[in-house]
């Protein structure tokens, strides 16, 4: 079994740690632990078993057999049954008694509302060149009290999942949101529907503020060539797929 990449752990605190699913995952929301989750939580990242976790865990711990057997049983369930395992065997309910009780799942919206903001990986390739998987963090800070601004990067809800994309128009009864990377804008997106606001990245350990002027300057020049973005990129597409469809019919 092994963890889906589509899930990011950041540190809350002292001994309290976050499990927060990113886009491609049907699980929204935060899974909160103590170091002892999160150590099985880093193990899960290769494929691994629960009796490896166990023997890695009484090195690190030195705790009783049962105690980390039932305490990796508890995370394992509660990772399976949010969709958050690849190769998980079952769900079976926690333990009673378990060292781990601590967690609990929480919304983005909650994680906002009692600390202020929260680390988020973006996954996929929708705010290229901006945000790349695997190298940049973003912060999301609350929304504002007023409306959103035109260039404004916003974490929102789209059904279940939380898309993190840009605003490029502010109409009287919402927006219009677009990925940098993407060709198809979005319509019917209200207030309600926008969870926070990218307010830094991190990148290689620096932190890069959304609001500065280089920040400022890319988002209007970006939004602004859309128009030939989006030609590029549908012309693109239709090389890609005419290419596939040409060699696969000469195979």
């Amino acid at each position: 079994m092994k963890l889906q990449d589509s899930f990011a752990t950041y540190r809350l605190g002292d001994d309290e740690y976050a499990l927060v699913s990113a886009q491609g995952s049907e699980f929204a929301g935060i899974v909160r632990g103590n170091e002892a989750a999160a150590f099985i939580i880093e193990e899960l990242r290769q494929e691994t078993s629960q009796e490896k976790i166990v023997q890695k865990m009484a090195q690190a711990f030195g705790a009783p057999l049962s105690v980390l057997e039932r305490d990796v049983a508890a995370v394992v369930d509660e990772l399976a049954a949010i969709g958050a395992l690849e190769g998980a065997d079952g769900v079976r309910k926690e333990p009673d008694g378990a060292s781990g009780e601590a967690r609990s799942v929480w919304g983005f919206e909650d994680e906002l509302r009692e600390r202020g903001s929260f680390v988020y990986r973006n996954v996929g390739v929708s705010m290229l060149p901006l945000i790349k998987q695997g190298r940049d963090l973003v912060v999301i800070g609350p929304k504002p009290e007023g409306r959103c601004r035109k260039y404004d990067v916003v974490l929102y809800r789209r059904g279940t999942r939380y898309v993190l994309h840009r605003i490029v128009e502010v109409l009287e009864d919402g927006y219009v949101i677009c990925g940098d990377n993407c060709v198809n804008r979005e319509y019917g997106f209200t207030d309600a529907d926008i969870v926070g606001v990218m307010t830094a990245m991190v990148r290689n350990g620096s932190h890069l503020d959304a609001n500065s002027a280089a920040q400022q300057r890319y988002a209007r020049i970006w939004v602004a060539l859309y128009p030939m973005r989006s030609a590029l990129l549908r012309i693109s597409g239709a090389l890609r797929r005419f290419w596939t469809t040409s060699t696969s019919s000469t195979a």
